[in-house]
């Protein structure tokens, strides 16, 4: 089954407990659901959890679902940021070459991969753009029509970098199937470096 939509939200790194920050991301996650919903829309609410850049693994995850759950936000699927680490050779192969070999480089200097680039990929995946063959509790990762995002507003400088990656790639024409939802708080919900 292809979706009309897929929501993510809640987006959470595992050295990291559930905050407030969270908490509204799932409820606001549930009023567009509802929306779409009464339209018609069908509507896969996903949630990435970052398991690639934090050291310590302190999350919950049982606890962080049983709570999604108890507040009707329960996720269709949940992935994890280092299972997209595969695809970047695909990724970078599809995508200009000043741009590719500028995250080539970086990636060579630092060791790691940037977030812009798993956004990039996060996005393509959603969409079914590329194979995505991980399963969450058996089940097959829901792709959509559309994708939104719903993040808090720290996120918007590397999300811009991550859809100009796409719109730098041979996957441009998805790029206005891409939706971000930003909303300020006053909780700085994390402070990992964000590339």
């Amino acid at each position: 089954m292809i979706f009309d939509y897929s929501i993510e939200y809640s987006h959470i790194y595992t050295d990291e407990n559930l905050n407030d920050s969270h908490r509204l991301s799932a409820k606001l996650m549930t009023e567009r659901r509802a929306v779409l919903e009464a339209s018609g829309a069908s509507v896969a609410p996903i949630v990435l959890i970052d398991n690639y850049n934090p050291v310590d693994h302190i999350l919950d995850i049982d606890s962080f679902l049983k709570e999604m759950q108890g507040a009707s936000a329960e996720p269709l699927f949940v992935g994890f940021e280092a299972d997209l680490a595969y695809l970047v050779d695909e990724v970078l192969f599809n995508t200009k070459p000043k741009i590719s070999k500028g995250y080539a480089r970086w990636i060579a200097s630092r060791g790691k991969i940037p977030c812009s680039l798993f956004i990039a990929i996060w996005y393509l995946i959603r969409l079914g753009v590329i194979e995505f063959n991980q399963k969450w509790h058996e089940k097959e990762f829901p792709i959509a029509e559309k994708v939104i995002t719903i993040l808090p507003s720290i996120f918007k400088e590397v999300e811009s970098k991550g859809l100009n990656i796409i719109k730098n790639s041979n996957y441009a024409q998805y790029a206005g199937n891409i939706e971000t939802s930003f909303f300020d708080t006053s909780n700085n919900a994390h402070e990992h470096k964000l590339w």
